[in-house]
């Protein structure tokens, strides 16, 4: 069907760039709109073939371990390192991601609580 030959679009992208796909190259290879994509790439990743990872300017970069491996010719004992660092980061930052996306909840709709309390920032 549609989505299993959309995943090979993703993955034939994926291939010839080193492995390595962001969210607008998807959307540009694929002629889909942003949202789109990151949702066919969000679906992808299982964080074991496909990880998302924080690149260290702040943009998340879908990476295609098994298209990486073979993109840089190695072994995959130098990868287990780097993976394990992204992993930290990226848990990192999607903690911090909840915890912005709770603010600006709390924001819309504070919490009730049995005292009122006054924030002056």
């Amino acid at each position: 069907g549609a989505p299993a030959a959309r995943e090979r679009r993703i993955l034939a992208l994926a291939r010839r760039s080193g492995g390595v796909l962001t969210v607008t190259d998807a959307a540009e290879g694929l002629g889909v709109p942003l949202a789109e994509a990151d949702a066919a790439l969000t679906a992808m990743a299982d964080g074991s073939r496909v990880i998302a990872e924080l690149t260290e300017d702040g943009r998340v970069e879908f990476v295609f371990r098994e298209l990486r491996v073979e993109a840089l010719g190695e072994t995959t004992a130098p990868l287990r390192v780097r993976v394990r660092d992204a992993e930290a980061e990226v848990h990192a930052a999607a903690r911090a991601r909840v915890a912005a996306e709770a603010a600006a909840l709390e924001e819309i709709a504070p919490a009730e609580s049995t005292h009122e309390r006054t924030h002056e920032g």
